[in-house]
């Protein structure tokens, strides 16, 4: 994220094939990921990214195209299986650091669903699969019952809210599914 340049540079050949996977790369000065002539061949696998808000574009390899694009939110259309074109919906868009995606994010339950994600975690170190599927980007989607005011933190604002009702019927309060507050 803001980088002056390109967020990934990739320059030289290398011999076992790039995998750039589960990132974040966002508003930084030329490309999400660049590859000059003499990098990265083959391809690199680039798999469940976000790659938006780059100011020249998302992608940019000198004299060719990329071929292993795969379930990431790109700025632009390519080919490869479940890439979808979207704004990331981030959570808080006034804040440039804050990259946590939304509830209504396309890329919740969108990333590869035959990836093997055991003991990975998101860049809040949480479980990097909730909901069934892993998301695309660097953050897992997850939203604690107990954050009330829906801010992503369960602080003393939430606790008065459930304090308020304690041992009443609220299903908008209630933790356990069973309608009222209580132990």
């Amino acid at each position: 994220h803001n980088n002056g340049a390109a967020g990934i540079y990739l320059e030289n050949q290398v011999e076992e094939i790039p995998l750039v996977r589960n990132n974040t790369i966002y508003d930084n000065g030329t490309y999400g990921i660049e590859v000059s002539q003499t990098g990265a061949d083959p391809d690199p696998n680039i798999m469940n990214c976000i790659i938006y808000g780059n100011d020249s574009n998302d992608l940019y390899k000198d004299g060719d195209s990329f071929n292993n694009v795969k379930y990431c939110c790109l700025q632009r259309t390519y080919s490869g299986i479940g890439n979808i074109v979207a704004d990331p919906c981030f959570m808080n868009p006034s804040d440039p650091n804050d990259l946590h995606i939304n509830e209504d994010s396309q890329c919740k339950n969108a990333g590869d669903p035959n990836g093997n994600y055991v003991g990975e975690t998101d860049i809040d170190g949480e479980a990097r699969v909730y909901y069934g599927r892993v998301d695309i980007g660097a953050d897992e989607y997850y939203w604690s019952p107990a954050d009330y005011d829906e801010d992503g933190r369960v602080n003393f604002v939430d606790f008065v809210l459930f304090a308020n009702s304690w041992q009443i019927t609220d299903v908008n309060i209630s933790l356990d599914d069973d309608n009222d507050v209580d132990f």
